[in-house]
Order: structure tokens, then sequence, then C-alpha cells
């Protein structure tokens, strides 16, 4: 059975202008001990996808239609207070803004402890801050940063605190939202290697979500590829690297340099993404898209497997 799947879920924002179509159909599974990277720009639905998996929606956000699946149990069906044993416990969250996540007037131990207590109100106080030098140091820091405000340390300090705490409470699924944004190539290098080594030893699953798609193929076993709401590619990582199909996934892959073979300029994708108020007909992509043609302009493409577990949204794939 599938740890996580969601089915055609729909989730817009409600705007003076009219809904932003955030998240427009978009389905995929995750099963136990497996990464999932969702892959796309900025602005795409990513991080809409995220609060839906832990159901952490602004005011102006709403769920149109689909379900979300959590070991069996569609979770949009769950109220508030069971929904809150599901965070945390289930499905937890890394964020990308690590300064903007830690409270600035709290020790790391207390915080990293609150999600612990909140979960299990009878945790003692010995085993509770035992516990939090355990994670500190399975995100490879020293303990003696329990002790310390979120000012006092690095940027990437914080952002494995942060892993920490979305670890407290031993959850199935980590989502991770862009979490080496904003730091040097040494640092998410240091992040990505400890992501990892968490992920394994722990055996959990986790949704990788980024817009690097260098970063992606480091962590991820599976991929789906993400623009303007809907998915556009979705399969094998090490497939869609080796024979990407859909003409945007093709233009991201050749935007970034590669540290094998000769030196290539890089491309560019042409044009800047859609509207999500007033999305364009047919398909999406097809106003930055040089294949696009008549029927890619009025139809909307319907997503198709083209080989085994590799599935396209396109009329004309490479």
């Amino acid at each position: 059975m599938d740890l996580v799947r969601v089915d055609n879920l729909i989730m817009h924002y409600d705007t003076r202008e009219g809904p932003v179509r955030a998240v427009d159909g978009i389905s995929f599974r995750l099963k136990e001990a497996e990464t999932l990277g969702l892959l796309g720009e900025s602005g795409c639905g990513k991080s809409s996808v995220a609060s839906v998996l832990l159901k952490v929606l602004p005011d102006n956000a709403h769920i149109v239609g689909g379900h979300v699946f959590f070991r069996g149990d569609d979770i949009l069906q769950y109220g508030e207070e069971k929904m809150r044993r599901v965070r945390w416990e289930g499905v937890s969250l890394v964020f990308q803004a690590a300064m903007n996540v830690l409270n600035p007037v709290y020790r790391v131990e207390e915080q990293i402890l609150e999600a612990m207590v909140a979960h299990d109100a009878a945790l003692e106080t010995g085993k509770g801050r035992s516990r939090v030098a355990e994670l500190i140091e399975l995100v490879g820091l020293d303990p003696h940063i329990m002790d310390c405000y979120p000012h006092q340390l690095s940027g990437g300090m914080r952002q494995r605190v942060v892993i920490a705490m979305a670890l407290a409470c031993r959850p199935a699924v980590v989502v991770a939202d862009e979490p080496t944004t904003a730091l040097d190539v040494i640092m998410q290098d240091r992040i990505l290697r400890q992501l990892r080594k968490v992920r394994d030893e722990l055996d959990m699953s986790m949704v990788y979500i980024t817009h690097d798609i260098a970063v992606i193929a480091e962590v991820s076993d599976w991929l789906a590829v993400m623009y303007a709401g809907k998915l556009v590619e979705q399969g094998p990582t090490v497939g869609i690297f080796d024979h990407p199909r859909h003409p945007y996934t093709r233009g991201l892959m050749l935007s970034f340099p590669s540290v094998y073979g000769p030196r290539k300029p890089l491309q560019v994708i042409p044009g800047e993404p859609p509207s999500l108020i007033f999305p364009p007909p047919g398909c999406r992509f097809h106003p930055r898209c040089a294949h696009a043609t008549s029927r890619c302009r009025k139809e909307e493409p319907p997503f198709v497997e083209l080989a085994e577990n590799h599935h396209v949204a396109c009329y004309h794939p490479g």
C-alpha cells in the first residue's frame, strides 16, 4: 500500500482578481522509504502542495477537489484535532526560511521540545533533553547548541536545527520545502548529505521540493515536474534525467551547467510563467514552447504513460 497518495488535487487561493489555480489536478504516490522530488520554477505551486499535505493553509486558500491519502485515510476529511495527530508524528515539514521559523526568544532545546510535548504530554524532562541531544547529533551538530538562541547560529546550523525539529516525533514522511535556499554551495552540499544520511538511518520517506534540478538528482528516487499548477512529467529520476520527454523538463536541464563533458553555452526558457488567475487555454506551456502547434494552444494534453512509470503531458514528447 502507498504511504501517501495524492489523487487529482485542486487547491485555489481567493483574490480580488479571481481564484489563483495554484494546484490544478495533481496526482502522485509515495511508498515507504522513498523520496519524491517535486521540481519547478518559483510560483508553479510546489509549496502549495506542501501546505495541503499538512493542511496548514492560509485563510484565502481552499481545497476545491481531490484526495490526499496517508496510510489509506483521506486526511482532507480530518478535523483539526485529528489532523494535529498526523502533523509531526505522521508528516512533518522542513521550512525553507530557518530564521523565520525559529522563535528568536527561545533556546533551541525549548523549540524542539515543544512539538514532542504536544504529542506526548507525559514526556519527562530528562528524557526530552536526551532526545533533543540525539536529534541535534543526528543532523551533525554539537549538543551544546541546544542552549543557544537562533541568532547565535550560522545559517547552515539554523537549517539543520529546523531539520531536527521536523524529526522530533519520528515522522513517516518529511516534506522538505527548499531547505537549502539562500545557503552557499558548500553548506548546501552538507545539508543534502545530512538529509540523505537521516533518511537512510531512519528509513523514512521524503518529499523534496526545489527549483534546483541539480539538487533533485542527488536526493530523489522519483521526480515530478510541475509547471503552472500542473504536473507535466513524472517518473523515475534516473529515467527522466536520461531521457526527459517534456520540452519544459528538457529546458530546465539545459539551463544548468554539467560538470561532465565539454563546456556548452547554457540555454534559457524564453518568456515567463503564465498567470494562474488567467492561465492560457490548452497546454499551459505552449506560449514558451518552440514545438507548440494549434492543437497545443486549444486542447489540454492528457497525462499518458510513454514508458514504464514514466508519464508525460505533451502532444509532442521528445
